[in-house]
């Protein structure tokens, strides 16, 4: 996940926006939320990984499908849908704003409550056999 440094986005200097890369989208210059510089790119097979950097940002990536025709040290703008950002104190690095749950977000969350039973759980970390239980 990259964070980016609340004014980067316009935001606050009290925080620290995550994101993940696959909610990151590379825009035209002047079209996006930051301009940054391609620092590398990584063709995956089916999408392609590009590392971004901006002095506001650390560990800034997107993906995109496929391959990309894109140049190392290439500048392009990208755009960070403020549906999909989780807003953290700055100081505290307690998480202050979860992405909004719609059917627009890819961030998917674990919804289960915890209740139910529990599968039952045998560890054996000695080197001796396992004895039966009577």
């Amino acid at each position: 996940m990259a964070l980016v440094d609340g004014p980067g986005l316009a935001l606050s200097d009290d925080v620290i926006a995550g994101i993940r890369p696959e909610a990151v989208a590379l825009r035209p210059i002047g079209a996006g939320d930051l301009t940054a510089t391609i620092e590398d790119i990584e063709f995956l097979g089916s999408e392609t990984r590009i590392a971004l950097t901006h002095p506001a940002a650390h560990g800034l990536a997107a993906i995109v499908a496929g391959s990309a025709n894109l140049a190392l040290g290439q500048m392009v703008d990208v755009s960070i849908p403020e549906n999909d950002r989780l807003l953290f104190n700055a100081q505290t690095g307690k998480l202050e704003k979860e992405p909004q749950q719609n059917s627009e977000t890819r961030i998917r969350q674990n919804t289960a409550s915890g209740i139910g039973p529990k599968a039952p759980f045998h560890l054996n970390l000695s080197t001796e056999p396992a004895q039966k239980e009577p």
